[in-house]
């Protein structure tokens, strides 16, 4: 027989155990069009495909006081990838990227009532403490998933209110007392992780999403399908998941060659960690933020030719002897297989003069009443204020949709923007053609509103600028105009994403 912590799959089995509390991204680099980091988690439409790096989180921790360590160095990681040594090509300390976290309530079951104590006043302390220590774009949703549906519901949509959070989790613990247990079987676990994953929020920067599941009912199944399940999870999200059990001393933890816990094994596999030994749900959720909060980027050109990737991360012998011994968990593997994201946005590489003016004869409208509504925004690069990069967030519904031979549907738009003086002079004009093309749902799609970016010269003198979509089958067409000042008050941006 061994524990649960014997068979996790991101587990070295010495003391010097990593812990990637974020999990591993696949990133396009092309030569000719710059890709930033910080988009890792929202899939973009990419020029070349050249270079690829593999891009993760790491936290290390202190084993005997649980402390994160903070003041690790590029030098100090060794990581293997399929069993070949990488060297660590870009790293960064406490990454600026979001969290979304969900927060996943489980309910007590009759013997848990009986033998437990109920949620209390100072659980629900731990949690407004774990959450008030969040960044101030990091979300919080709650969801559970116990009672007669075969899925999880979602209690509270991502949120920046941290008290509203922290009350519908505590609500969560109390009203799920006594209720029927939800069905933790595999393929109820994946839908789990599936719905989680199509409602994260929607951020400029791809949040880094956080799965937190509270006391879920342990099953046991075949070691062969589990393992799958894993390689299909992470396959499809980066999503960093928790089990906090809150289990009695006593209660029947065992695995074997055979079966083995479904929840801590995931928990391992993603990323995260099992806590199957926690008194306090709250206590467990301060462990969670506070290591989210001191984590580590690192970047690697990955082995080629492979879709299955294992990976393998350690100090230094010199590091470990440093910081003596450490916790250090990680991700099992990544995938490089390529999965279509809800929306492909291509544009057309050249317009021509002719065809910029059939498509806008009148120049830019100024209709009040735009029938595509969509926002937009902007910030110039780190090393000139004369280049700046637009983010065009528009929904779906308003655009006409034809369908394609393979069952996805595909719509035609152009953008055009001004650029304005303070008194409405037009300085300069750009018009861009794209192509849509909306998948097929599959469960894992997120369901994010349809993303444009536009890079542009800001010509001297620019006061706002001017947007406008057009529909180009239906003529359907919305504006949005854009203070130049706000964007050049934004965070710049730099090769490895948003400079603070």
């Amino acid at each position: 027989m061994h524990s649960p912590m014997e068979f996790s799959p991101g587990r070295e089995p010495t003391k010097r155990i990593l812990r990637l509390l974020m999990p591993v991204s696949v990133i396009f680099l092309p030569i000719l069009a710059i890709y930033f980091l910080g988009r890792a988690i929202h899939p973009q439409p990419v020029l070349a495909t050249i270079v690829n790096l593999v891009v993760v989180n790491v936290q290390v921790h202190d084993e005997k006081t649980g402390k994160p360590i903070t003041d690790l160095r590029a030098e100090d990681f060794e990581i293997t990838d399929s069993g070949e040594p990488v060297r660590v090509a870009y790293f960064r300390s406490e990454p600026k990227d979001p969290i979304a976290l969900w927060v996943v309530n489980d309910c007590l079951r009759p013997s848990e009532l009986r033998n437990r104590r109920a949620p209390t006043a100072e659980n629900g302390a731990n949690f407004a403490v774990a959450l008030k220590d969040l960044g101030a774009q990091d979300t919080v949703g709650v969801a559970h998933w116990c009672g007669n549906h075969d899925e999880v519901e979602i209690d509270l949509a991502p949120t920046l209110d941290r008290e509203g959070a922290s009350a519908a989790v505590l609500a969560g613990l109390h009203g799920m007392a006594g209720c029927q247990p939800g069905r933790t079987n595999m393929q109820f676990v994946e839908k789990a992780f599936q719905l989680l994953q199509a409602n994260l929020p929607v951020l400029e920067q791809g949040p880094l999403p956080v799965f937190v599941f509270l006391r879920p009912n342990q099953v046991y199944v075949a070691r062969d399908d589990v393992e799958g399940l894993a390689e299909e999870i992470l396959s499809h999200t980066t999503a960093l998941a928790y089990d906090v059990g809150e289990r009695q001393a006593g209660q029947r933890q065992i695995s074997s060659d055979a079966k083995i816990s479904l929840m801590p094994y995931l928990s391992e596999a993603t990323g995260g960690e099992s806590f199957s030994k926690t008194t306090s749900a709250g206590e467990a959720l301060q462990r969670i933020v506070a290591g989210l909060q001191a984590r580590y980027l690192l970047a690697w050109f990955p082995p080629a030719n492979q879709n299955w990737h294992e990976i393998k991360v350690r100090l230094t012998k010199a590091a470990a002897a440093r910081y003596g011994d450490v916790v250090l968990t990680y991700r099992s593997g990544y995938s490089t297989k390529r999965h279509p994201s809800r929306y492909t946005v291509a544009e057309k590489t050249e317009l021509s003069k002719a065809e910029r003016d059939s498509i806008a004869p009148e120049g830019i409208a100024t209709s009040s009443q735009p029938l595509i509504p969509f926002d937009a925004d902007g910030r110039t690069f780190k090393n000139s204020s004369q280049h700046a990069e637009f983010t065009l967030r528009v929904s779906d519904e308003p655009l006409s949709w034809s369908a394609m031979p393979e069952g996805n549907d595909r719509s035609e738009i152009t953008v055009e923007v001004a650029f304005l003086s303070e008194g409405g002079k037009i300085f300069g004009r750009e018009v861009h053609e794209f192509s849509i093309v909306r998948n097929k749902h599959d469960g894992w799609t997120r369901l994010n509103p349809i993303v444009i970016s536009i890079v542009s010269d800001i010509p001297t003198d620019t006061h706002r600028i001017r947007f406008q979509i057009r529909d180009r089958a239906t003529g359907r067409m919305g504006i949005f105009e854009l203070p130049m000042q706000r964007v050049l008050d934004a965070p710049k941006r730099g090769l490895y994403g948003v400079i603070a």
